[in-house]
């Protein structure tokens, strides 16, 4: 039996990224999302390529004795495999992700 949270993400049709923050944060501006709020944007996949590119970033971080979530790997080489530019006010944590790869991040929270 799926508990109500998962059972939540299955009815959205998300990733757990970007929802589990909410959960766990309740006073994030949007704890409060529409079901449909997906449909506005486009989804895109983790597929073979950006596999790869995880398997490389994990590779290289490991070579040089560090780490980094795997969420924000996949997120990272996910980025990586589709030519985009990471947006996100929490670069501390794709730091250790950028020194080893050609990710490029950008943080709009800061003027």
């Amino acid at each position: 039996m799926i508990d109500s949270k998962k059972k939540e993400i299955v009815q959205r049709g998300t990733a757990f990224f970007p929802i589990q923050y909410y959960w766990n944060n309740t006073d994030a501006p949007l704890y409060n999302l529409p079901v449909h709020w997906h449909l506005d944007y486009e989804i895109i996949p983790f597929d073979v390529h950006a596999s790869w590119v995880l398997s490389d970033i994990r590779q290289r971080l490991e070579s040089k004795g560090k780490r980094a979530p795997l969420a924000d790997s996949m997120i990272a080489a996910t980025a990586i495999a589709n030519n985009l530019i990471l947006v996100t006010r929490n670069v501390k944590d794709f730091e250790n992700i950028r020194e080893v790869s050609s990710l490029m991040i950008e943080d709009w929270s800061v003027e």
